[in-house]
């Protein structure tokens, strides 16, 4: 939950000695959409459950589209536009295998 990792880097000790640059967020390509899309229960006390994939994309600086080559040019566009949808400013980078060049997302 990347909530919670903003959270703990606002400690003192923390936020002293470490640095947190980003929140990079990995999306399947074949299962993404799916996930992204899904409507959560309610609970029994009638409160709705979080979707957790769209959570992890708000709060992303970066998101990594992974496996690629399981979708085709069209899958691909409209998960992409998707999550411009949740999240416009998160450049999105896409891979097979995580192939990515490790400069592009730190």
């Amino acid at each position: 939950d990347p909530s919670f990792v903003s959270l703990f880097f606002s400690d003192r000790v923390l936020r002293d000695n470490y640095y947190l640059d980003g929140i990079v967020t990995l999306i399947d390509a074949k299962n993404g959409l799916t996930r992204i899309t899904e409507t959560k229960p309610k609970g029994e006390n009638g409160l709705v459950f979080i979707n957790e994939a769209v959570e992890q994309l708000i709060y992303a600086d970066r998101v990594l589209i992974n496996k690629v080559d399981l979708v085709s040019e069209t899958e691909l566009k409209i998960l992409a536009e998707k999550i411009k949808e949740i999240n416009i400013m998160a450049p999105i980078l896409k891979s097979s295998y995580c192939n990515v060049k490790l400069d592009d997302i730190l």
